[in-house]
This record gives C-alpha cells, sequence and structure tokens, in this order.
C-alpha cells in the first residue's frame, strides 16, 4: 500500500498499489531505470489487492492508487564554458546534457598576443586538448578556458640603407616587440 509519508519534498521515491498488468509493467520500468530499490511494494493481482486492503470476495474491487514522484529515468546536467582574459570560444557555451553522454566539443579561441593554456573548473585535469570534448557527463559542471600572453612577436615597422662618410654601407632597422 502507498505510504505518502514516506515521500519528502524532492525525494525520489515511488510507492504504488496496483493490479494486473500495470504492476508487472511499474516493476518491469523501474528495474531497468535502476529504481527497484525505490519501490516499496507492488502488488500484482486481485486476491492480493483485496488481502492488503481487506476487501472481501463478495465487495466490487474498483481501486488503484498511486502516489510519489517519479523520477526522470535518464537526468540531464548542465555543462557550461567560460572564456578568461584573453580569448573567446566558438560552439556551445551553455548545454544540457544526459546523463552518461558526451557534450559538444568548445574551442577556445585566443586573442592576439596570447595562447591558450588550460581548461579548469568541474574538469578532470588540467586538460590541455583544445577543443575540448567532455565524455561521460554525470553531473553539473563549469568549466573555464584560461589564456596566457604568448611570447613577444618581433616586426620590422622601418628599414634604410645609409651610406657613412667613410663610404661604409650601414642598415639601420626599427624593430617593435608586442606581447
Amino acid at each position: 500500500m502507498s505510504r505518502p509519508s514516506d515521500l519528502q519534498g524532492s525525494q525520489t521515491e515511488f510507492s504504488a498499489v496496483h493490479s494486473g498488468l500495470v504492476a508487472a509493467n511499474l516493476i518491469d520500468y523501474c528495474a531497468s531505470a535502476g529504481l527497484a530499490s525505490k519501490v516499496y511494494e507492488s502488488i500484482s493481482d486481485a486476491a492480493g489487492l483485496r488481502a492488503k486492503l481487506g476487501i472481501a470476495d463478495d465487495q466490487v474491487l474498483e481501486l488503484a492508487v498511486s502516489v510519489g514522484a517519479m523520477p526522470n529515468p535518464t537526468p540531464s546536467y548542465s555543462v557550461s564554458f567560460s572564456a578568461g582574459t584573453g580569448g573567446s570560444l566558438t560552439g556551445s557555451a551553455s548545454q544540457s546534457v544526459p546523463l552518461g553522454a558526451d557534450a559538444a566539443s568548445v574551442t577556445a579561441v585566443p586573442a592576439p598576443g596570447f595562447g591558450f593554456l588550460r581548461w579548469t573548473g568541474t574538469v578532470a585535469g588540467p586538460r590541455f586538448d583544445n577543443p575540448l570534448v567532455v565524455r561521460n557527463v554525470v553531473g553539473n559542471m563549469a568549466i573555464a578556458a584560461e589564456f596566457e600572453p604568448s611570447d613577444a612577436t618581433l616586426s620590422v615597422e622601418d628599414a634604410s640603407v645609409v651610406e657613412a662618410d667613410d663610404g661604409a654601407v650601414n642598415l639601420q632597422v626599427t624593430v617593435t616587440s608586442t606581447p
């Protein structure tokens, strides 16, 4: 028999009294969803239901009670990606991923003068692969791309040839460095 007092708040439980095919299907469903331990009782025939409820054979039986909260057998989790200073992301930065599935690929894109460093947050790591695919999601995740200034690059802005009074030829170059 159902025990509504057993169900508290958002607790994931299911208590039921059913008869016939419904009961058999309920037990099969719970077992396939890994919820067999959450079923308090299920009565699969009219005689068992009559006995449980104390209803005589000569009385009409018109009762099926179901109380509880049935969880989604395949929950989804939030996987959020963010970019730190010095870059951006391509791909879906906010994803809803079913239990055990893989998140869609996200790529960290460094801004000019920066390089991708690593992924941090609720991802096993640090992770250095880019793009990143999070496999086998089993909970909510918040993942951030970190960037660092890249090595300086040199660029020639001006070059000229200058002839000295003694006949020597010199090359004058103006070089700039950017981080």
